[in-house]
């Protein structure tokens, strides 16, 4: 196509103007297309002024499929954005048209882009989360380690997958941030006029417009019960079903609300989503940290716990590793980590507003503290059963608790979360 070279002249081959006195200064511009006379002069549509890009594709995918389509007759642009659009355009060096195609062109190109780089994410999860993980955790907090929208749709993808795939009881930690951030979005949505699917996230959170403040206090409340995986997964359906478009907030908006903070208090249940893809992997390797060994032991009655790190100087380029291990006098029990995490995840749920020990088990470890219907409290660990009248049950629980809020071993079971996941 020729270049227009101005608004002015571009008019005059296909738009024609309202026209403006000076009562009109500082109101909208209206201008009005002939559509036909347009598609006349134009080999591309590509200059025509639009304001929002889907506006353009819709055109360039039906309007040349079929001229006599109908196209709207005429279209709102505020008096500031003509401006800056003419300003931005003398900067450059270009024609108001040549910047315009420009802009809109970029518009496109960022959303095919977004969505290539999510594809992108989710084709090689291992190496995706590993990226993340050097921008959630490197010591700078800049803004190049800002997550895109692509990560964070990434992130929420496998939260929801680690707890489709996992039954019975799960950590109130990780669904307490999913509960925040879905609240804020929420509010965010609803304060900045933005669309969301409202139907749907009302419907899954409970809440009512009539007493939305009650009904938001409400749903946060639900961390103080005990949660399944089941009630879990649903909780995150909104954030994963794209009840919520990321596009149409504000950065800062998106800034405030998945938090760096937040981002990494989810990672573990990130970890253990992407490693469910992959029954014959632990762990992913690529997050060890240097972790010297340590152990923190206790003793209940006739047996011996030990909570044990065998560090990552024994053995080179091999990441640290963590047991639990019960000793009698005749026997020892080690377990995997993954059996210790499941122990730390139930222990204290009976504190937990509507506890119930038929649902208590997580990974293969049931624990039923003593009742009015059993006096005894058990721990199943795989096939392996204590059982522990009230005081020693309860004493059982102060130890375990006071030797993982071990310094150092509070900082290496965080780290192996990472590592190995957790829910």
């Amino acid at each position: 196509m020729k270049n227009a070279g101005s608004l002015k002249s571009f008019t005059k081959r296909g738009w024609r103007d309202t026209g403006r006195s000076a009562a009109d200064q500082g109101k909208p511009i209206f201008l009005f297309l002939d559509p036909f006379a347009l598609f006349e002069s134009c080999q591309s549509l590509d200059l025509i002024l639009f304001t929002h890009y889907s506006v353009l594709h819709y055109i360039k995918t039906y309007y040349k499929k079929d001229i006599s389509m109908k196209v709207p007759s005429s279209f709102r642009f505020p008096e500031r954005l003509m401006n800056s659009l003419k300003a931005r355009a003398e900067s450059r060096n270009k024609s108001l048209t040549e910047h315009v195609q420009t802009v809109l062109e970029a518009s496109l190109d960022n959303e095919d882009c977004e969505k290539k780089h999510y594809f992108e994410l989710m084709e090689h999860p291992d190496e995706s989360i590993s990226d993340i993980y050097v921008k959630l955790f490197s010591a700078s907090n800049t803004q190049a380690t800002r997550l895109s929208l692509s990560e964070l749709k990434f992130m929420i993808h496998y939260c929801h997958h680690a707890y489709l795939y996992h039954r019975h009881a799960v950590s109130n930690d990780y669904i307490k941030v999913i509960i925040d951030i879905s609240l804020d979005l929420v509010e965010a949505s609803l304060s900045e006029n933005i669309t969301f699917n409202k139907h749907y996230v009302y419907r899954c959170f409970d809440l009512s417009d009539e007493n939305l403040d009650g009904t938001i206090r409400s749903i946060k409340e639900v961390v103080n019960k005990c949660i399944d995986s089941t009630y879990a997964e649903y909780l995150t359906r909104p954030l994963e079903s794209a009840a919520f478009n990321f596009s149409q907030y504000r950065k800062e908006t998106i800034d405030l609300i998945f938090t760096k903070e937040r981002l990494q208090k989810l990672f573990p249940l990130v970890t253990r989503g992407i490693l469910k893809n992959n029954k014959e992997k632990q762990r992913i390797k690529e997050f060890a940290q240097s972790t010297p060994s340590h152990r923190v032991e206790f003793n209940v009655d006739d047996l011996n716990f030990s909570i044990v790190c065998y560090g990552s100087e024994l053995k080179y380029d091999e990441p640290a590793s963590v047991f639990f291990v019960i000793e009698g006098k005749h026997f020892i029990n080690p377990y995997s980590l993954k059996r210790l995490l499941a122990i730390i995840r139930l222990i204290n749920r009976d504190e937990l507003d509507n506890f119930s020990t038929l649902y208590n088990d997580s990974d293969k470890v049931s624990i039923w503290p003593p009742n009015l219907a059993n006096k005894y409290g058990t721990i199943d660990i795989d096939s392996f059963r204590l059982l522990y009248e009230p005081e020693l049950y309860n004493e059982f629980k102060e130890k375990l608790l006071k030797a993982i809020e071990d310094e150092k071993m509070s900082a290496i079971l965080s780290a192996m979360k990472i590592m190995h996941g957790d829910i």
